[in-house]
């Protein structure tokens, strides 16, 4: 018997013993129709599982402090030789955080920070900064 069939008999109020009994067995029948079903599932659960694990990547920081990508660029031009390159400050300045940064934020970090009275940077051509000379 369907489990709905056996739901609903247990409600008509005829003989109570003969409905419990019909009852758990529509109860149990419908239970292991699909059994199948969880031995399934519970395998696919357990691959995925194991595929997350295998391929867990480190957690990054989602959001870096304010302020803390303009201290990495002063912290990179400071320690370089020469006038470096957007491209080269943008590298050195992943290198020295241990994460991925936009470069956009590098470009606009430098093309801020070389305009102004306080210029931090001092551009020398299109895309080539160095630390500014006090």
């Amino acid at each position: 018997m369907p489990l709905t069939g056996a739901i609903s008999n247990r409600h008509e109020g005829g003989n109570r013993q003969g409905s419990d009994n019909e009852f758990l067995v529509g109860v149990i029948g419908a239970l292991l129709n699909h059994a199948d079903d969880l031995v399934r599932l519970t395998a696919l659960r357990g691959r995925l599982l194991a595929q997350a694990d295998s391929s867990a990547r480190p957690v990054a920081q989602l959001r870096l402090r304010c302020g803390a990508i303009q201290d990495a660029v002063i912290h990179v031009l400071g320690a370089a030789d020469a006038p470096m390159s957007v491209g080269e400050v943008h590298a050195d300045v992943e290198n020295h955080l241990s994460m991925r940064v936009s470069k956009d934020s590098v470009n606009s970090c430098l093309s801020v920070g070389a305009y102004g009275a306080e210029a931090r940077f001092e551009r020398l051509g299109r895309g080539v900064y160095r630390l500014r000379l006090i």
